[in-house]
């Protein structure tokens, strides 16, 4: 969450508007996501009962 939060107020200070600085916050959240997403693919599968 800070991470993004830095990446707001960079993008803050040198966008032309607020909603390219969002946009741009946006972009970096779901890159965090997809990055989490993928150990997420190694865990093991449930077994069966």
């Amino acid at each position: 969450m800070a991470a993004l939060t830095v990446v707001l107020q960079h993008q803050l200070t040198g966008a032309a508007s607020p909603a390219a600085a969002d946009g741009h916050a946006f972009a970096w959240a779901l890159a965090l996501c997809a990055l989490a997403f993928v150990p997420a693919l190694y865990y093991p599968a449930r077994r069966a009962r």
